[in-house]
């Protein structure tokens, strides 16, 4: 049961995430080729083609190595994976980038650090997340716990 919840959970937040980087949105780049790539990725992730998905997340990082949409969404697909190590690099990618850009980063990252014994690590993303304007108040709800 936990494994159904955890991944209902990432799809949800996958969609919140798809959501905020709509069209609509300006992205964090202005190279129309990432752009591209990056919307390819969304639509194979949509599809359930994780391989293709990574594969054209990878390709708008190379198109523009400052995008930090797709290091977001390449981090919530490692950490849907279990592959915690390459969550976390790719969270710190994009932090490193611009902390404000999505602070939900952080709680991310923190989860991540958690789930690998690295407790001081993550009660700082954790602390950091807080201090943000969170909207989402079951998220802030569970930082804190954290």
């Amino acid at each position: 049961m936990n494994l159904i919840l955890r991944n209902v959970l990432f799809v949800f937040l996958l969609f919140i995430t798809t959501l905020s980087f709509s069209k609509e949105r300006k992205y964090s780049t202005t190279s129309k080729k990432a752009i591209d790539r990056f919307e390819k990725a969304i639509a194979a992730f949509d599809s359930r083609l994780d391989d293709e998905a990574e594969m054209y997340l990878k390709k708008a990082i190379e198109a523009d190595p400052n995008f930090i949409e797709a290091y977001t969404v390449l981090g919530d697909m490692y950490s849907n994976k279990r592959k915690s190590e390459m969550a976390i690099e790719n969270y710190k990618k994009a932090l490193a980038i611009d902390p404000s850009f999505f602070p939900n980063t952080l709680n991310s990252l923190g989860e991540e650090q958690l789930k690998l014994s690295k407790y001081t690590e993550a009660k700082e993303n954790f602390r950091l997340f807080l201090k943000t304007d969170i909207k989402n108040a079951p998220l802030k709800r569970k930082a804190q716990r954290n």
